[in-house]
């Protein structure tokens, strides 16, 4: 399934590429930053999810600051 990792401090929280949480846990204002940026970011997301698929290619995404 595609997916991502967002961390933050001590907590960790895996997301789809709808910004659904699957797994894990964050705080509720780092959680609300990390689905807005998911949505902003869909297709980057599927883009580097094919990447990595096909190719074994990373490719990185400006994250939050």
């Amino acid at each position: 399934m595609p997916h991502f990792h967002a961390q933050y401090a001590e907590y960790e929280g895996v997301y789809d590429f709808e910004a659904n949480l699957i797994e894990g846990t964050l705080p509720r204002k780092q959680a609300k930053l990390v689905e807005a940026w998911a949505l902003l970011h869909s297709d980057e997301l599927n883009a580097a999810w094919k990447a990595w698929n096909n190719h074994g290619e990373i490719i990185k995404i400006e994250g939050l600051r």
